[in-house]
């Protein structure tokens, strides 16, 4: 009698397990070109409060950070005072730094938003030596200066294909102005000084209509209106404004979508410190 031989039986090996990175990795979104989302990346933080140590720390790292996070779009503050230590002589190093934010976008397919004129809460960026405490928003000289910078800036990297728009100013350095016509004569000039260079680009002023009415009195609407971009952008003051009238009333309810309507004109928005802004954020303040 034929004998039967034994079947092999086929043992199937466990599938590898995923470790928690990898899950995770996959759930990372992909960037969305319809909605980027972008951060603010300022030059100094607590440990760095000198002029001089505008950007002096590895932006190649920050920059990696950025584009694991999904990170599309972000907003660098140019230092006139680094850049231009005596008028009309640039320094190189300084220059350099830029350079570099710039090749690390590049890397990691980060778009940047530069800011020209930007003050900042742990240093005086703007203030020049040599500016003999002129005011740079209102002195003709100081103007013509900034001009001078901004073409310089821009005709360098009119071709770099990282650089999204270029913003004029921020809401620290903007609440300056006492004016409205201040505001638009500064922002007409140096608008047409980036014209000049780069028609393509989009300019914008990054300042919020809203906030910076409540904070200044100036109105800065007309000067928005002057832009390829609006702005919207929660800033402590507002806070302090909203905190002194009733929950019910619209500036205190959703503060976020109130100042994006209020932002529009008939603009593309850039909404900027949307959301949570601290651990101690409370949900009630919303």
């Amino acid at each position: 009698m034929a004998t039967k031989k034994p079947q092999k039986k086929t043992v199937k090996k466990p599938a590898k397990q995923q470790t928690g990175a990898a899950k995770s990795a996959e759930k990372v979104p992909m960037r969305n070109p319809d909605f980027p989302v972008g951060v603010d990346y300022y030059p100094l933080d607590e440990e760095r409060r000198s002029w001089s140590d505008w950007y002096d720390r590895d932006v190649a790292a920050d920059f990696a950070q950025m584009a694991a996070a999904r990170i599309s779009d972000v907003r660098v503050f140019v230092s006139w005072r680094a850049l231009e230590p005596q008028v009309g002589q640039y320094d190189e190093e300084a220059i350099g730094r830029l350079e570099r934010i710039m090749e690390a976008a590049r890397t990691h397919d980060l778009k940047l938003i530069v800011c020209f004129f930007a003050d900042d809460r742990l240093a005086e960026m703007n203030e020049v030596p040599w500016g003999k405490r002129r005011d740079a928003r209102t002195d003709d000289y100081l103007i013509q200066r900034e001009i001078s910078l901004v073409q310089r800036i821009v005709n360098r990297y009119r071709s770099e294909p990282s650089i999204k728009a270029w913003d004029l100013g921020n809401e620290a350095f903007c609440s300056g102005f006492e004016t409205e016509a201040a505001l638009e004569k500064w922002v007409t000039e140096l608008r047409e000084a980036v014209r000049e260079v780069d028609p393509d680009r989009p300019v914008l002023l990054g300042v919020d209509p809203e906030t910076l009415l409540r904070e200044t009195g100036v109105d800065p609407r007309g000067a928005i209106d002057l832009c390829e971009r609006a702005w919207s952008h929660l800033t402590a003051p507002y806070r302090a404004y909203i905190a002194e009238g009733p929950v019910t009333s619209g500036p205190a309810t959703y503060t976020d979508s109130f100042l994006l309507r209020a932002a529009l004109r008939d603009l593309p928005v850039v909404v900027d410190g949307i959301g949570v802004h601290a651990l101690d954020f409370s949900a009630a303040e919303e």
